[in-house]
């Protein structure tokens, strides 16, 4: 596990300098792809059970996860619907990895909850307005539901909640 968290975080910070220097697409969709497919193996990795490896570093993984969940990537997202589609997929095996954490490790996510249910209702709102980004649509919403079922339904327990559901989302 040690060597996926040095290699994500390694991708994550590449990511960081090209992103903030205004490089190239080209450039970022090799790291875009590589954090996908490190987010993937995170998943397989805790699917069964919370290794000591991963709660120990959580705070590692939570931080880069909810990184990708709120930040931008003009050249990627406004460029041609290929580098929007392969942010939206990252951002998706995200939303898995945090599902799974909510369903099966809820205590020990629930210090990052607050964070993540704000940071994927604003990208949920953004992106059901586009039917190219179902995916991530059916993966922020799986997240929300998950939340919403939980003894942390309180934080949908706001009056104007359903109606920001109905009017953004439905």
């Amino acid at each position: 596990a040690d060597p996926l968290l040095k290699i994500f975080k390694r991708t994550a910070v590449l990511i960081d300098s090209v992103a903030s220097s205004g490089g190239p697409a080209a450039n970022l969709r090799a790291l875009f792809e590589s954090q996908r497919l490190c987010c993937r193996i995170f998943y397989s990795l805790n699917f069964i059970d919370l290794p000591a490896f991963f709660e120990d570093h959580m705070a590692e993984w939570m931080t880069e996860f909810q990184k990708y969940l709120t930040l931008k990537y003009p050249v990627l997202e406004e460029g041609d619907g290929d580098g929007l589609t392969l942010v939206d997929e990252l951002r998706a095996a995200v939303c898995e990895n945090i599902s799974l954490y909510m369903e099966k490790f809820e205590e020990e996510f629930q210090g990052y909850l607050g964070g993540f249910v704000e940071a994927v209702w604003n990208l949920l709102v953004a992106a059901s307005a586009s039917s190219s980004r179902d995916r991530l649509t059916v993966t922020a919403i799986k997240f929300l539901t998950t939340v919403s079922t939980s003894i942390h339904h309180t934080l949908f327990a706001r009056d104007d909640i359903l109606q920001q559901i109905c009017q953004n989302i439905v």
